[in-house]
């Protein structure tokens, strides 16, 4: 996170709904940062194991936003000339 970070707000709230009843504590975690806003909820029926599935959802979010700013920078355009070159084996298909 490398104080990247502004924000991260936790909720914890239970769901009143009988018919899922082995899922009654919610937590919602909400992280604001320099970068996009990335949220994660979960449910079950201990607000700890709540907050371990919501805390890996997030952990895989984060990891999603990152790898998709690293793929995108220095990424550049190439010919098919330039890639049949870059690719061995594939050196006469171009010439007719």
């Amino acid at each position: 996170l490398d104080g990247k970070v502004m924000s991260l707000d936790v909720e914890v709230s239970k769901e009143h709904n009988p018919r899922q009843a082995d899922r009654c504590d919610r937590v919602e975690i909400t992280l604001r940062s320099r970068g996009p806003v990335i949220r994660a909820e979960a449910c079950a029926a201990d607000p700890y194991a709540a907050l371990d599935l919501a805390v890996a959802k997030l952990a895989a979010r984060m990891r999603k936003e990152h790898d998709k700013r690293r793929t995108r920078r220095g990424s550049e355009r190439l010919t098919a000339a330039e890639v049949a070159e870059r690719v061995p084996g594939t050196a006469g298909l171009n010439e007719d």
